[in-house]
């Protein structure tokens, strides 16, 4: 057996994600809502996966239960083997509203230390450097958060969840809040960082153009109550670039492979009477290059 890192030894590791017949009902005074159907679905180790889905299939808060923040009514979520019951110090998630999750009276540096609670005050050091470099900002450590440009913002927020050197990094819609440009480097961004880090990743995405490019697989979701209507491959050559992967005849066929099935679950839940509303699904945007 390995040596443990973050609380999770090597070879357990191998075994990565697994979501087994999750799923969640939000209890009320008169009524129940049902947030999840069922759910099951593995992530190995270092492999990138996301998910996507109608909107209001649970995306979002299939994340949180797998973060440990909120508990499943039934099923669960085990990482490494072990059942998740709460937050677990291998887990770090980034958050779709930086502005939120930043802390504006503290420095680009002190926000991302705030998670480091062990090692040595150097070891800390090194481990803040080591991650705002990692994302650019290495010259803006002493900057607060409102000095900064949204893109930058969320480059903080990524480095913070770097910073514990995370074996799963969760990301809920983390490029959401930005524009096209900024998005696209964000994307390159993370991708980098998923390659040089090694760290297992899974991402929550309402852009079907997002969940091909950077993904080995695709999850996509049924609408609400949501099961696993088609895990997806995505055999794209790595490393990707916008311009080359966005502008090949196989990323437009996933793309619209994907589409046509969050389109299909969209036109499902319409016909059951049961089946709480959600909003249209646009049409298909041109490809971002």
């Amino acid at each position: 057996m390995g040596p443990d890192l973050m609380g999770v030894s090597v070879d357990e590791a191998r075994s990565a994600l697994a979501i087994e017949s999750l799923g969640k009902t939000y209890l009320g005074r008169r009524s129940e809502s049902v947030a999840i159907g069922e759910v099951s679905f593995d992530v190995r180790e270092r492999e990138f996966v996301t998910v996507v889905g109608p909107s209001g299939c649970g995306k979002t808060t299939l994340l949180k239960c797998i973060a440990g923040l909120l508990e499943p009514t039934r099923g669960r979520a085990t990482f490494a083997g072990t059942a998740v019951t709460g937050p677990m110090p291998a887990m770090a998630l980034v958050f779709q509203d930086y502005s939120r999750s930043l802390f504006p009276w503290l420095t680009v540096r002190k926000n991302v230390m705030l998670p480091l609670k062990s090692g040595t005050k150097s070891e800390r050091e090194r481990l803040v450097a080591e991650s705002l470099d990692a994302v650019g900002l290495a010259d803006f450590v002493n900057h607060f958060p409102w000095q900064l440009s949204g893109g930058m913002q969320q480059r903080v927020a990524i480095a913070r969840a770097l910073a514990s050197r995370p074996r799963l990094l969760l990301m809920d819609e983390p490029f959401a809040s930005v524009d096209a440009q900024t998005r696209a480097d964000l994307e390159d961004l993370v991708l980098r960082i998923h390659g040089e880090f090694a760290v297992t990743t899974l991402l929550v995405t309402h852009d079907i153009d997002e969940s091909v490019y950077m993904s080995d697989r695709v999850i996509i979701l049924s609408s609400h109550p949501s099961y696993v209507q088609e895990v997806l491959t995505i055999d794209l050559p790595r490393p990707r670039t916008q311009e080359l992967t966005k502008a090949s005849p196989e990323f437009a066929q996933l793309r619209t492979h994907v589409y046509r099935e969050i389109t299909k679950a969209h036109g499902e839940s319409r016909q059951r009477p049961s089946a709480s509303s959600a909003a249209d699904v646009p049409e298909l945007p041109p490809a971002r290059r």
